[in-house]
């Protein structure tokens, strides 16, 4: 009896180290997929990015053939997306992520030069005889809701030609997507 004893104590140790192991591979195995899940997440990010900019192009609010953007549209546009009737499509298609346009080229010939943070916005900008050098930014969308829990994990930037109508001129601007996470 008592040999058949350490045979079925022998026995149920193995079994505990099977399932110890079994559990420790389990947890190694989810553990890489979670990794790897989130990897392929930040590349699909990157992605969306990427072709929100190229969709912000052709939008046919702000174009103005391709690879163009009216200055002029687009002031217009970001003015009136608060009250637009399907301004739930702007927030699904810009989602979470701050969508500026910079002009880049020409440089500011004004002295001492703007912020470069200073808006270009209707009343303001259009109205100054110094206009467009006045202002170097035309922010388009900022996140739906900011807080201090948000971070920049990522920008993607892009370059576009802006065309500014009323007075028949072309700039140089950069299209920045901020990528947040929470």
């Amino acid at each position: 009896m008592k040999k058949a004893q350490i045979q079925f104590m022998e026995m149920i140790f193995v079994l505990l180290i099977l399932v110890v192991l079994i559990f420790i591979g389990i947890f190694i195995y989810f553990s890489f997929s979670t990794s790897s899940l989130e990897k392929k997440g930040e590349k699909l990010t990157d992605i969306d990015a990427v072709i929100l900019s190229d969709a912000l192009i052709g939008l046919p609010e702000i174009t103005c053939g391709s690879s163009c953007i009216d200055a002029m549209k687009l002031i217009a546009f970001k003015k009136a997306l608060p009250d637009l009737p399907d301004k739930d499509y702007y927030q699904k298609f810009f989602g979470n992520k701050k969508v500026t346009i910079e002009i880049i080229y020409p440089p500011s010939t004004l002295n001492p030069p703007p912020q470069q943070n200073r808006q270009c916005e209707l009343g303001t900008s259009f109205g100054d005889s110094n206009y467009p050098n006045n202002c170097r930014v035309f922010i388009i969308n900022t996140p739906l809701q900011p807080s201090q829990n948000i971070e920049v994990i990522e920008v993607i930037e892009s370059t576009v030609s802006l065309y500014f109508p009323e007075l028949d001129k072309h700039a140089i601007g950069l299209i920045k997507i901020e990528i947040f996470k929470k």
